[in-house]
């Protein structure tokens, strides 16, 4: 089985746009940040996709000329290896997904597709809410895009509330749609957030906060019940069992990014005792 490192060198350094990160023909190619006339061998890609393995590129990546994987921004290089089930019954088969993205710092969110964000409701237009997802233009979302909305069972959001979807449609030529349910027309945990305290945090923190094993929420899991909504547009709602726990809580999620583990730890512990 393959790791995203056997894939992609690169995984965890620096990269600029225009730099090429692989090669789906098999040989090899050069890559800029080994010096002029070095090579890397692109083998490894090329036998994961032949072998059924799926790529997913996410922010920041783009794929030129139908086979060349290249940044389009700069940033740090990240990505993770999962698995996607396809068909049913008897032609039912799993296979190995590589999702791949560029993590950097922006003030403005840039939209992709399935992307789980926290909104706020702005506005109502028509059969939709008009939401604020942090980017340059608003998203909207649709009366009907929520577990069990019918025509005459609609969604009542009052203008300021908060909620978390998922971005059904993200281009630059179309504004971004939302929706609070899954392929199977659940909720998921989406939907309206009520209570609770919304943060801002980075880009890079949101993500290690989605990551197998958040550091910082497990260590606050051992001490309080908690609820959570990480939104990959920088906004994370919060919620527990009295104010004075969400505060210590956001604090602890803020002071994280750039601790290690063992620091982490302490700090949730020197948290724990001052409540």
């Amino acid at each position: 089985m393959a790791t995203i490192d056997e894939l992609f060198p690169r995984i965890g350094s620096v990269v600029l746009p225009g730099d090429a990160l692989g090669d789906l023909e098999a040989g090899d190619s050069a890559d800029p940040a080994d010096g002029p006339g070095s090579t890397t061998s692109n083998s490894s890609l090329h036998a994961f996709t032949q072998h059924g393995g799926r790529l997913r590129l996410g922010p920041g990546l783009a794929q030129e000329g139908g086979r060349v994987i290249a940044a389009s921004r700069a940033g740090v290089l990240q990505g993770s290896m999962g698995a996607a089930s396809t068909g049913t019954g008897a032609n039912a088969h799993s296979s190995q997904v590589a999702r791949l993205y560029i993590a950097s710092s922006q003030k403005r969110y840039v939209p992709a597709k399935d992307e789980l964000v926290v909104g706020i409701i702005t506005d109502r237009m028509g059969e939709a809410f008009k939401v604020d997802i942090g980017a340059a233009a608003s998203a909207s979302l649709s009366f009907l895009a929520f577990e069990g909305a019918t025509k005459r069972n609609r969604p009542n959001l009052a203008i300021g509330a908060l909620v978390y979807g998922k971005l059904a449609v993200a281009n630059k030529d179309m504004e971004p749609e939302m929706v609070c349910i899954d392929a199977a027309d659940k909720a998921a945990g989406m939907g309206e957030l009520t209570g609770g305290y919304l943060i801002h945090i980075s880009s890079g923190l949101t993500r290690r906060l989605l990551s197998r094993d958040p550091a910082v929420l497990i260590a606050l899991g051992k001490h309080f019940a908690l609820e959570t909504a990480i939104g990959l547009n920088g906004r994370t709602w919060i919620n527990a069992q009295t104010p004075q726990q969400v505060v210590l809580i956001a604090n602890a999620i803020q002071n994280s990014e750039f601790m290690t583990v063992a620091q982490i730890n302490a700090m949730v512990q020197r948290l724990v005792q001052a409540l």
